[in-house]
């Protein structure tokens, strides 16, 4: 039994960082979304639909896809991602602050800087940011704190 408890004890130090990680991290979605208004418009991504209502409210189009999205485990105090989608990319840097996320948002067309933004992301208030016109339709910039 004595010879159990080290090789036990071992193993149990080494996974509890990662039970400890896994249990208390956050994860933010940021998404990419084209919209546009359409006379047939199909229903939205699954993650989309908890928030296609007042997407549709806020910003007037009925139709409404993902360009590109991406999920981040916020486990470090500063993290950075990049969200590509074709000639459209978000740049990510977030920070933690007072318990939310301090985000500062940079979107590229091509290479070209088109917006940049830095918000504050609780996990009570998804943003929404009205980015650039494209195509027949409007450029949003989901996140939201799972």
């Amino acid at each position: 039994m004595r010879f159990l408890r080290g090789p036990l004890f071992f193993l149990l130090l080494l996974l509890t960082p990662l039970f400890a990680k896994a249990a208390g991290s956050d994860v933010v979605w940021s998404g990419l979304v084209y919209a546009s208004t359409v006379p047939n418009p199909t229903p939205p991504p699954l993650e989309l639909v908890s928030f296609t209502a007042k997407l549709q409210h806020i910003f007037g189009y009925n139709q409404l896809q993902i360009v590109g999205q991406h999920s981040q485990e916020m486990g470090a105090a500063v993290e950075q991602w990049l969200l590509p989608a074709n000639q459209i990319s978000l740049l990510v840097n977030s920070r933690r602050a007072q318990g939310n996320y301090q985000l500062d948002l940079q979107l590229f067309q091509g290479s070209r800087p088109a917006v940049h933004s830095v918000v504050m992301l609780s996990r009570q208030s998804p943003i929404f940011l009205k980015g650039p016109l494209y195509g027949e339709g409007q450029l949003i910039i989901i996140l939201s704190l799972k």
